[in-house]
C-alpha cells in the first residue's frame, strides 16, 4: 500500500479525537438496528423465514455497496462527502420505521425489504470510510486508532443499551419505537456533522485506474499476499459467525437464561471490549501484529468451548469476557494486516473484494449452521464444530503471520 503523505501531528490527534467520538456516538443507532430491528420484526409477526431474512440478506446487500464503494471512493470531491452521503442514506431507516408501524399489514414483510435496500448504502460507506481510514492518522498510530475506537464504542454500547432499553419498557407500542429512533436520530445527526470535521491526509500518488472492473479484480488476485489474506479473513468471519445462531439456541434453550443474564452477557462482552481496547497497543507492541491476530482465532475458540461445556451462569458471563477479549485482539490485527498485504498502490481496489469475501462469510455461515441445527446437530455440538474452525483459522494464521515480530 502507497503511505499517504504524513499529517501534522496535532491533525492527527485532533483527527483521533473526532473519531473516537463520532464511534461514541454511532452506538444507540447500532444497538437500535443491530438488536432492537430484529425484536421489532418478530413483534409484528415475522415468519422465522422472514427473521432468518432479516439477518441474512442485510449482508448481500452490503457486499453489493462493498462492489460500488471504490468507484465512489475514488470520484472527484470532498473525501468526507464519500463517507457522509451513504452513511446519511444508511440512517434514514429511523425514519422509515416509524412510518411503516402505521401500516395497516405487510409491516414486518416493508420492514425487512426498507433494512436490506438501505444496507446497500451500508456497503458503500463501510468500504468508503476503510479506504479513508490510514488517512486519517499516520501510520504509526494505526493501531492506537482502531483500538481506541473500539474501547469507545464498547463504553458507548454500555452505556446506551440499558438506557434504549429502559426507554423501550416505559412506554406502549408503537410509541416506544417512535420514540427511541427519534431519540437514536439525534446521536446520529450529531455523528455525522463531527464526521464532517475530519481532515483527510490527501490521496497518495496511484497509477492510471484500471481498465475495466475485472482487471481490477485480476490485479488484486495476483498479488499473492492479498489473496491469502482475503481467504484468511473469509474463514475467519466464517467460523466467527457460524456461531451465531448456535449461541442464542445455547443459552435460551439449553441453559434456560433470562433476558436479563442475556444482557448482562451482552453487557460484560462489551465492556470487555472497552478495556481491552486500551491495553491492545501495549500488546501489539509487545508480541506484535501477525501473533495478537493469530491468538485472537484461538480465543474465539475458548469463547465457543466455555459455551459449550458450561452449564451455569457464571460460565456465560465468563464467555462473553473471553468474547470481547478475542473481538479486539482481531479488529485491531485485522486492520493492520489489510493495509499491510494490500497490493502497491491498489488500497483502493483491495478493501471492495475484502469486504465483499467478508459479507459473504457472514452470510453463509448463519446458514450453513442453521441447516445442520434443522439436520438434527444439537447447539452445543455445533458450537464444539465452531471451536476446530476458530482453532483451525488461529493456525493457519499463526503459520503466515505468527512468525513475523511485527
Amino acid at each position: 500500500m502507497s503511505a499517504s503523505p504524513a499529517l501534522p501531528l496535532p491533525q492527527a490527534l485532533r483527527n483521533e479525537r473526532l473519531s473516537q467520538l463520532e464511534i461514541f456516538l454511532i452506538a444507540p443507532y447500532l444497538i437500535v438496528t443491530a438488536s432492537y430491528v430484529p425484536v421489532l420484526a418478530a413483534r409484528l409477526g415475522a415468519s422465522p423465514l422472514l427473521l432468518g431474512a432479516l439477518t441474512s440478506l442485510p449482508a448481500i446487500a452490503v457486499a453489493l455497496g462493498a462492489t460500488l464503494g471504490r468507484a465512489w471512493t475514488t470520484r472527484p470531491g470532498s473525501a468526507n462527502a464519500k463517507i457522509i452521503v451513504p452513511a446519511l442514506i444508511f440512517r434514514t431507516q429511523l425514519l422509515w420505521i416509524p412510518l411503516l408501524l402505521f401500516l395497516p399489514a405487510w409491516r414486518a414483510e416493508a420492514l425487512t425489504l426498507v433494512v436490506v435496500i438501505v444496507s446497500i448504502f451500508a456497503g458503500v460507506a463501510n468500504v468508503a470510510f476503510t479506504i479513508l481510514m490510514p488517512r486519517l492518522t499516520n501510520r504509526d498510530r494505526l493501531s492506537y486508532l482502531v483500538s481506541s475506537r473500539w474501547t469507545a464504542l464498547g463504553i458507548g454500547m454500555a452505556v446506551f443499551t440499558p438506557l434504549l432499553a429502559a426507554l423501550l419498557d416505559a412506554l406502549a407500542m408503537p410509541v416506544n419505537y417512535i420514540v427511541v429512533c427519534a431519540v437514536t436520530a439525534v446521536f446520529a445527526i450529531v455523528n455525522l456533522v463531527i464526521l464532517g470535521k475530519v481532515r483527510y491526509a490527501s490521496r497518495p500518488a496511484a497509477p492510471a485506474e484500471q481498465a475495466s472492473r475485472r482487471g481490477n479484480v485480476r490485479r488484486v488476485l495476483r498479488h499473492r499476499p492479498a489473496l491469502a489474506y482475503i481467504l484468511m479473513t473469509f474463514a475467519a468471519y466464517f467460523a466467527q459467525t457460524a456461531a451465531a445462531p448456535l449461541i442464542t439456541l445455547r443459552l435460551v434453550r439449553d441453559l434456560g437464561v433470562s433476558n436479563s443474564d442475556f444482557g448482562w452477557y451482552t453487557a460484560i462482552t462489551w465492556a470487555a471490549i472497552a478495556l481491552v481496547g486500551v491495553l491492545a497497543p501495549r500488546l501489539v507492541a509487545a508480541l506484535g501484529t501477525g501473533r495478537l491476530f493469530a491468538l485472537s482465532g484461538l480465543v474465539f475458540a475458548l469463547h465457543a468451548l466455555v459455551l459449550a461445556l458450561g452449564a451455569s451462569l457464571g460460565w456465560v458471563l465468563l464467555s462473553g469476557a473471553v468474547n470481547g477479549l478475542a473481538t479486539v485482539l482481531f479488529q485491531v490485527t485485522a486492520f493492520s494486516l489489510l493495509t499491510d498485504t494490500a497490493p502497491p498502490d491498489n488500497f483502493e481496489g483491495y478493501v471492495p473484494l475484502q469486504s465483499l469475501a467478508i459479507n459473504l462469510a457472514i452470510f453463509s455461515a448463519p446458514l450453513v449452521m442453521t441447516a445442520m441445527v434443522s439436520a438434527g446437530v444439537t447447539a452445543q455440538a455445533g458450537l464444539l464444530i465452531c471451536v476446530l474452525l476458530r482453532a483451525a483459522f488461529g493456525g493457519v494464521a499463526w503459520m503466515r503471520h505468527g512468525q513475523k515480530p511485527a
